[in-house]
């Protein structure tokens, strides 16, 4: 972007005693009439000066006097050297420049007059054309604070011809009282004026301008064409603008963010034009904000120079002052532009740029709310630019301010499941923390039971107690709910069926006087289950036997599956069967022993008329085979403890 050429425009005919061709009024700063009607006090400024020259050396300026205001001697000289554009190729020149206060802030501007002084002593204040055969430059350095600039719209031009014939001679002392002329507004050809829009754009990068190919026009009429490029700009970029009708070509180190010269110079040294020819900057995605300035510059109407002039609030050439510049932009801005404004300014965690775009777009939705098609084009730039995703690092009332323009401007009120459903994509997933807080806002109202719950539900901050109570209080019938997933179930998403479904029984089943006898009606919800859990035959199973074990108290008897299967309406789909069977007890089906009976203990045989010879023989073996057994444990703890009894005795003999 440091050399932009592209194809030339037909060539503009400057004459250097008329300036630029004038074909027409433009848009300026303020009205003329208006400026008309103004006293002449109420035009004063109070300018601080310094006269210098380089006869010394020739190539170091020196201070010879100067005003004894706030600014000394000291202050000058630094002026001087800061913004000294090098050796000119002819006299008079302008440059322009800023002086900051002690915290670094914008106090003074500064225009200088580079010139010669007159052939006649007596009519340039005693000053001396030559010495030593050597033409003397003289510069006439004028101050004025930039707040007393600022309230009155002046322009650069407005000072130099206020202060062209003020000659500054060896008696005075004081800051002189300048009365500024009216606003004389410039006129342009189409060609400059597209130009100088062009430069306007450029200088928004941070990257210093400079123009080649101007040497056929006045110094004043440049000067002039600097004014009109800043007009172009919020005036507040003033406070630290520099710039010069000519600068050398073997300067270095130049502090000029814009000026004209006759010699491409470095890459690194600024972005190189050609005078009168068309410019497309090309502009990256770090350039984001210059679009949209751009932008707003093709519709901002008759206005927009006027009202770029009220924007007198001190900004820098700054990445982070030129967004915020920007985004301050009176008169309205393109949507699409706003929403990208706000998008970097919530990656870059700006608050100001955030807070503009936010009351733009609020602006906007006051002024003219959208309808569908609308709400469709914002929705599908919200979810582009990612605007309703979390934004850490912001302050929680500004990111819920962000949440609540969106939601206004993309969504519909009251909230339907389709609606939902385009928050979810948007977002990124379910809406929570301060996106849900603005969701569940007493503003916003709920079209379906279906969006309700689900955002209500999120995050667990209610219980299932609570969000009945919260459908009682509305009024919400107990089958409304359950209604409602019948008839929409099927363009429910899968990943919401359950919740919604489950929600919705369990619902009827609190609220609702007679519960069971709604189920049955109902036929037990097969139909409705079937469509919620297409294919998955557990899933369907174990709703129905949770709705049947409900109906029924638990197990389900011959009777009551006879009275199930002849209820009118009822759909019996596979897994329904499934789960009448799993719950289906005959009555006539004995408990199952278990696995390992407990054993009685055996007992001694009896004698008796009672027992036959089969049974007295099986216990007498039962007995026998007891005994016996008590008989080898007895025998093996006698031999255990003898054999203990034997280690003790050989341990206490080694010992």
């Amino acid at each position: 972007m440091a050399d932009v050429r592209p194809q030339p425009l037909e060539p503009l005919k400057p004459t250097r005693d008329e300036g630029l061709i004038l074909t027409g009024p433009i848009p300026y700063p303020g009205e003329p009439d208006d400026f008309a009607a103004a006293t002449a006090d109420s035009r004063v400024l109070p300018v601080e000066w310094a006269l210098c020259d380089n006869e010394a050396s020739g190539h170091h300026y020196r201070v010879l006097r100067c005003s004894n205001g706030a600014l000394g001697r000291f202050d000058f000289e630094r002026i001087v050297i800061r913004y000294t554009p090098g050796a000119e190729d002819s006299l008079p020149q302008y440059s322009v420049g800023w002086i900051p206060d002690g915290n670094g802030g914008p106090e003074y501007l500064a225009v200088a007059i580079h010139e010669l002084a007159d052939k006649d002593p007596a009519r340039s204040g005693g000053r001396v054309r030559a010495s030593r055969d050597r033409e003397i430059e003289y510069i006439r350095l004028f101050c004025v604070r930039y707040a007393d600039l600022a309230r009155q719209r002046a322009t650069y031009y407005d000072l130099v011809d206020a202060l062209r014939d003020t000659q500054l001679p060896a008696q005075l002392a004081e800051p002189l009282q300048v009365g500024l002329p009216d606003l004389d507004p410039p006129h342009f050809t189409a060609a400059v004026r597209g130009f100088a829009e062009s430069v306007a754009a450029l200088l928004l990068t941070s990257r210093p301008v400079y123009i080649l190919g101007a040497e056929g026009f006045a110094a004043v009429d440049r000067l002039r064409f600097i004014d009109y490029v800043m007009s172009l700009l919020p005036y507040g970029l003033r406070s630290t603008f520099s710039a010069s009708t000519w600068a050398s070509a073997t300067a270095r180190d130049l502090k000029l963010r814009l000026f004209f010269t006759n010699a491409r110079r470095a890459t690194e040294d600024g972005t190189c034009l050609h005078w009168g020819q068309p410019v497309a900057p090309e502009l990256t995605a770090a350039d984001l904000p210059v679009r949209h300035y751009v932008s707003w510059l093709e519709h901002g109407g008759s206005n927009a120079l006027a009202e770029l002039a009220d924007q007198t609030k001190p900004f820098r050439f700054t990445a982070d002052d030129v967004r915020k510049a920007i985004a301050e932009l009176p008169h309205d801005r393109p949507v699409k532009d706003v929403l990208e404004g706000l998008a970097d300014g919530l990656r870059r965690r700006d608050q100001p740029v955030v807070a503009a775009a936010v009351k733009r777009l609020r602006n906007q939705w006051r002024s003219n709310p959208p309808d569908a098609a609308g709400r469709l084009g914002f929705r599908q730039q919200v979810d582009r630019l990612g605007l309703l995703r979390p934004h850490p690092g912001l302050n929680q009332r500004t990111v819920q301010s962000v949440y609540r323009v969106l939601l206004n401007l993309a969504f519909e009120n009251p909230m339907t499941y389709t609606g939902y459903c385009d928050l979810v994509d948007c977002a990124g997933g379910p809406p929570s923390g301060a996106l849900r807080q603005e969701v569940l806002d007493p503003d916003r109202k709920f079209a379906a039971y279906i969006p309700w719950l689900l955002v209500w539900s999120s995050e667990g901050e209610f219980s299932d107690q609570e969000l009945r109570d919260n459908l009682r209080e509305q009024g919400i019938a107990a089958t409304d709910p359950l209604r409602e997933v019948q008839r929409d179930i099927g363009r429910v998403r899968k990943e919401h069926r359950a919740p919604v479904y489950d929600f919705a029984v369990n619902y009827l089943r609190v609220a609702s006087p007679s519960p069971r006898a709604e189920l049955r009606r109902l036929g037990y919800l097969t139909t409705t289950v079937d469509a919620a859990f297409p294919g998955d035959l557990k899933t369907q199973r174990i709703r129905l036997e949770d709705t049947l074990r409900f109906a029924y108290d638990g197990l389900l008897s011959d009777a009551q599956v006879r009275e199930i299967y002849a209820q009118p309406g009822l759909t019996a789909t596979p897994a329904f069967n499934a789960a009448v069977e799993r719950l289906h007890r005959p009555p006539e089906e004995a408990p199952k022993p278990s696995r390992r009976p407990k054993r009685r203990p055996p007992e001694p045989p009896e004698s008796g008329p009672e027992q036959s010879p089969r049974l007295r023989a099986r216990r007498d073996r039962e007995w026998v085979f007891t005994v016996r057994s008590g008989q080898v444990v007895v025998g093996l703890a006698g031999i255990i403890v003898l054999i203990a009894v034997v280690i003790v005795v050989l341990l206490l003999h080694l010992g």
